[in-house]
């Protein structure tokens, strides 16, 4: 294989998009920040064709969590990149 094999494997890991698990733990983490809530990891829905987050929590989380909307899309946006969600529903 030599070095210009796995140079070459190298190379093509490198760009991987991580498992869905991790940007529920960014949103998780998020959420918390700037709310306080600590959300369920199994409650936290990523929808990669729309750009947006689900969150299935109480009327009164979700209305904190959405007068906070702007900073946790934020914070997702420097953890995740450009693959962030723009959504939280």
């Amino acid at each position: 294989m030599g070095l210009n094999g796995i140079e070459k494997f190298l190379e093509k890991i490198k760009n991987i998009t991580p498992p869905e698990i991790f940007g529920r733990v960014y949103v998780k983490n998020g959420v918390k920040n700037y709310t306080g809530i600590d959300l369920d990891i199994k409650k936290i829905k990523i929808s990669t064709k729309e750009g947006c987050v689900y969150i299935k929590t109480t009327p009164a989380e979700k209305n904190i969590i959405f007068l906070n909307k702007e900073k946790i899309i934020n914070f997702l946006k420097e953890k995740m990149g450009e693959k962030s969600p723009k959504e939280i529903r």
